[in-house]
């Protein structure tokens, strides 16, 4: 679980909420083209077309994090935010806040169901330096309160946050899309890739599906998941797949890995998808 230091960012967060309006002309033309033998015709409806590009468009959108300037409280060092999403970041843990969408025919109940997902690295360096990769454009500026002292201004984005040696010889990359969190345990040749272990918070225990998934229950009946991981080593200049799954222990969750090279870099790539929540 979260430090309290991290627990207290995440409830007293208060998110700037951002509307993003498009319209769309009504009155578009439905052609048929290719008629069967029948007289059948293929209709299409450009409005729905439209919104499904869109969202196609905005889930390859990557992920945005951001310096904790004093935007959010104490313990948290990067945040990332999008529609239905917080994520924050610390050199041992991550916690991530999901607003669920309500029912559209009551606008009082949308975005108001919330729950959290976290995970907490066991046995690891909780002093592991952070760095943020591959600057973004834009800035945020945060005019928190009547203490101009304490507003955070022209806060840069960035397109991935890296923690060094989180344990010996082992780092760790976090970023993604605006559907799913990707962070990547990258072993350096001769580390013990063994010692990574992360405990799993939520209101219940983890669970592997059939296909290898890390399912994890939160607050409100729904879940997320964490796709079965992908490890690879890069040899010749060509990716080389090496086998790996989930090994779970109670809400504890370690790596199993097939035979690799270890005087080769490994990089062990989980993947957390959390669209079918928001």
């Amino acid at each position: 679980m979260p430090t309290n230091s991290l627990r207290r960012a995440v409830v007293r967060w208060r998110p700037l909420l951002v509307l993003a309006g498009a319209s769309a002309a009504a009155g578009a033309t439905v052609a048929a083209h290719g008629a069967s033998r029948a007289g059948a015709t293929a209709t299409t409806n450009p409005i729905q077309d439209a919104k499904k590009a869109i969202s196609a468009n905005f889930a390859r959108v990557p992920l945005s994090f951001e310096p904790n300037r004093g935007q959010v409280g104490k313990g948290v060092d990067f945040i990332s935010r999008g529609p239905g999403y917080t994520l924050y970041l610390a050199p041992d843990r991550s916690a991530m806040t999901l607003l669920k969408a309500g029912s559209p025919k009551d606008k009082r109940s949308q975005r108001t169901q919330g729950a959290a997902v976290g995970m907490r690295l066991l046995g690891s360096n909780p002093n592991a330096k952070g760095s943020t990769l591959g600057a973004q454009p834009g800035r945020s500026n945060y005019f928190l309160g009547k203490d101009t002292s304490k507003w955070a201004k022209d806060v840069p984005h960035f397109d991935r946050v890296k923690y060094e040696a989180v344990y010996p010889g082992i780092d760790l990359v976090y970023y993604g899309t605006q559907r799913q969190l990707e962070y990547d345990f990258v072993v350096k040749p001769g580390a013990d890739e063994s010692k990574i272990r992360f405990m799993v918070a939520g209101p219940a225990q983890p669970r592997l599906d059939k296909n290898g998934d890390l399912v994890m229950p939160i607050a409100g009946g729904g879940e997320v998941r964490q796709q079965r991981p992908i490890a690879y080593q890069v040899i010749d200049g060509k990716q080389v797949p090496v086998a790996a799954q989930y090994r779970l222990k109670g809400r504890n969750v370690e790596f199993a890995l097939g035979r690799f090279d270890k005087t080769r870099e490994l990089v062990i790539d989980p993947v957390l998808t959390y669209s079918t929540y928001i």
